[in-house]
């Protein structure tokens, strides 16, 4: 089996990255370009995102293989499992509960529910203030929230 370290040229290469991206954001922050300073550290950042998310999907397929060629599972691997899974649910409730408060603001300031906003909104009729869009956008990422949770509930059937 091949090392799945990352080896110190990769390490030197994403080190070299950071420090020229960081360089290049305080240019452009110098020169008071901060839209594209902006955009350089949000591209920096998803690249490093993806490569995390990378590893951490190779070390699953790893103990998925070695489930698969040894049945006989330790009986701290399930436990474990079920408390990382359990773990991602409290966070994303916690993230849900925020996520219901500040609906609970705007249907308290525009004296409307959510479900009322939402139809006025997506046919147009509420206008393109930046509550209304952040409004939206809250619901949607708090359907996507409850929609990951129903997945990690339903792997740990």
């Amino acid at each position: 089996m091949k090392n799945q370290q990352i080896s110190g040229e990769t390490r030197e290469t994403l080190r070299f990255d950071y420090v020229r991206n960081i360089s290049l954001v305080l240019a452009f922050q110098s020169k008071g370009d901060y839209y594209l300073a902006d955009k350089l550290l949000l591209k920096y950042f998803c690249k490093n995102n993806q490569l995390k998310m990378n590893q951490t999907l190779d070390k699953l397929k790893r103990l998925e293989r070695l489930i698969q060629e040894y049945p006989a599972v330790d009986n701290v691997l399930v436990p474990t499992i079920n408390k990382i899974l359990q773990r991602e649910i409290n966070k994303l409730n916690l993230q849900i509960d925020n996520l219901s408060d500040q609906i609970k603001h705007w249907e308290d300031i525009y004296k409307m529910d959510s479900q009322s906003f939402l139809n006025k909104f997506e046919t147009g009729q509420m206008g393109d203030q930046i509550d209304f869009i952040e409004w939206a956008s809250t619901l949607g990422m708090k359907a996507k929230s409850e929609q990951y949770i129903s997945t990690l509930q339903g792997l740990d059937e």
